[in-house]
């Protein structure tokens, strides 16, 4: 297998692709059919503080509930899960004096604080069924599967438990959704090789400055982190066959990078370099030195 015509030929159907326009990029598994966090026995969305935290701590189902809400309904929180912290202002009056003797009504408010645990963390729960998410079955790839199990020691632990795909470098984890919510196969798989072009920067692997030195997500560093990794993801796609299903989102993806693309020619050759390094660490080749 002559492994730069793989990546030249990558690069010139992502281009291709971009030139002719695509669709908006949507992530390629499905959700829970209200995606915003909310009470199980209230169906209140949360606000303000307890928006964020719940809806951030990613989880496909949208539902949360303290361990006697969940008791109620005859459910369980499983051994050893963490609830997340929520708060709710709450007020008591009392009476103040004042400096001509008289009392006047005040009100304090204080901050008042549970515990809440989202439905994925329980069991023997009973509730309505339009708020489960359906998993699709899907066979594993055999191409995929070799690709994954021959990549080096010490990569990062792979956890389904999570609704969101993400490589979290400072405790070196790759989260993905379970396969069964992708609609096929072959995007749940080049999510998995997205996610481990990313854990290649790690400063324990290739050190790449790119995923070692952004500082928040969207900056213009981490941007052309996403390019390396989307493109990485192709090449990887491409060795193992499947990439006719999943080019079109890659390209997708990456449309946003298109002005940036013709305008520095330099950056795509660097994103493409850093791709074909973390793909030969991941498949065990060895690559020289290049500068660009």
């Amino acid at each position: 297998m002559n492994h730069n015509k793989v990546y030249d030929q990558v690069n010139e159907k992502i281009i291709d692709l971009l030139e002719k326009g695509v669709n908006p990029w949507r992530k390629p598994w499905k959700s829970g059919k209200i995606e915003i966090a909310k009470n199980m026995i209230s169906k209140k969305p949360y606000r303000g503080f307890n928006f964020f935290i719940t809806n951030n701590q990613g989880y496909n189902s949208p539902l949360w509930g303290t361990f006697n809400q969940i008791k109620s309904k005859g459910g369980t929180v499983k051994k050893g899960e963490k609830g997340t912290i929520i708060v709710f202002w709450k007020t008591f009056n009392v009476k103040e004096k004042q400096e001509n003797g008289t009392e006047k009504d005040k009100t304090i408010p204080f901050l008042k604080t549970y515990y809440v645990f989202n439905y994925e963390q329980c069991e023997s729960l009973s509730l309505n069924e339009e708020e489960s998410i359906e998993l699709l079955e899907h066979n594993p790839i055999e191409s995929c599967e070799k690709i994954k199990s021959n990549f080096p020691i010490g990569m990062p632990q792979i956890r389904h438990n999570q609704g969101r795909a993400f490589y979290n470098p400072s405790l070196d984890f790759i989260s993905l959704p379970e396969k069964g919510l992708y609609e096929n196969a072959e995007e749940y798989y080049h999510t998995l090789f997205h996610e481990c072009i990313h854990a290649t920067g790690h400063k324990s692997r290739l050190n790449r400055d790119t995923l070692t030195s952004f500082n928040f997500f969207g900056d213009p560093v981490y941007s052309q982190e996403e390019l390396v990794a989307e493109m990485g993801a192709s090449y990887l796609s491409a060795f193992s066959g499947i990439d006719n299903v999943t080019v079109e989102n890659s390209a997708a993806y990456l449309s946003g990078w298109l002005a940036a693309l013709r305008k520095d020619n330099k950056l795509l050759l660097k994103a493409a370099s850093q791709a074909q390094k973390s793909v030969d660490y991941l498949l065990n080749i060895k690559f020289e030195e290049e500068e660009v």
